[in-house]
């Protein structure tokens, strides 16, 4: 494995770690990797998963370029006339052009998690060198079985619905402002997601282009997803043709924090590249 610091992107203000197989152990044909930023964390990614990930793929052959987007990390701040997101996917075709150039590379697969899945999204539908895509708690759509698994305890055991509609009473009037401040802190996180329609126009789209995608969702985030079929249930009217796979981590976090659920997340990504693309 060799590691080495670029600077890239116009003016160079675009800050990433380029890891290559050995040349022996290269794979001639496989596409180059691309992990990106997972919300505002460094290029290493959530603990440190992309770094991790990028190391353990290299012994297989695959080279890869973990890179922070403007305003993260090491690379430069946002330009302030240019939207965040349409800055990002700029940033991503920049990052592509690096890695696939470097790498001696005709295709790329973009890995990327929350935001970093959207992105991905978002430039897979304008960027024909992106062969495949991980996207780690992505677009999400509550579906009947969602609904039926979030509130069919309650209704089943009408003693919890009390009990749980007592202590939002208590907690909204009766607990003290510390206590407000440190649950505030601790709630689950909240995003918003394009139009479901819209969404499954672009999955169709990617997959008659022969876009591989490996959908990975955690435990993380039950305001959204919350049974393991939930993925097939939000897109069934999508015709899948082979080329999407998928993942649920129900005692995952959304970062991955416990090491035994992260290693089973890297190993799956990691069998889910060495299949699509040996």
């Amino acid at each position: 494995m060799i590691e080495r610091v670029y600077n890239f992107g116009i003016n160079n203000e675009l800050s990433g770690i380029l890891t290559t197989a050995e040349p022996e152990h290269q794979k001639r044909h496989a596409p180059s990797l691309l992990f990106l930023n997972a919300g505002f964390l460094h290029k290493t990614g959530f603990n440190r998963f992309n770094t991790d990930l990028a190391r353990q793929l290299s012994v297989y052959g695959y080279s890869s370029l973990r890179f922070d987007l403007h305003g993260l990390g090491d690379s430069a701040s946002c330009p302030p006339s240019i939207d965040y997101e349409k800055q990002a996917v700029i940033d991503i075709q920049q990052a592509i052009d690096e890695v696939t150039e470097k790498c001696g590379t005709q295709k790329c697969i973009i890995i990327g998690l929350c935001s970093g899945a959207d992105f991905a999204h978002a430039t897979a539908m304008i960027d024909s060198r992106i062969s495949g895509l991980v996207l780690m708690d992505g677009f999400a759509y509550r579906t009947l079985g969602y609904y039926i698994r979030d509130y069919g305890p309650g209704i089943i055991n009408p003693y919890r619905s009390i009990r749980f509609v007592v202590n939002r009473i208590r907690k909204r009037f009766f607990s003290a402002p510390s206590e407000k401040n440190a649950r505030r802190s601790n709630e689950v996180y909240f995003r918003s997601f394009p139009p479901k329609k819209q969404v499954i126009k672009q999955l169709q789209e990617l997959i008659d282009r022969e876009v591989k995608l490996f959908f990975i969702y955690s435990g993380g985030i039950p305001l959204y997803y919350n049974y393991a079929d939930q993925f097939f249930d939000m897109f069934r009217s999508v015709k899948f043709k082979g080329m999407v796979f998928h993942r649920y981590f129900k005692e995952a976090d959304h970062t991955y924090t416990i090491v035994s659920v992260r290693q089973k997340l890297k190993s799956a990504v990691s069998e889910w590249i060495n299949y699509t693309f040996p």
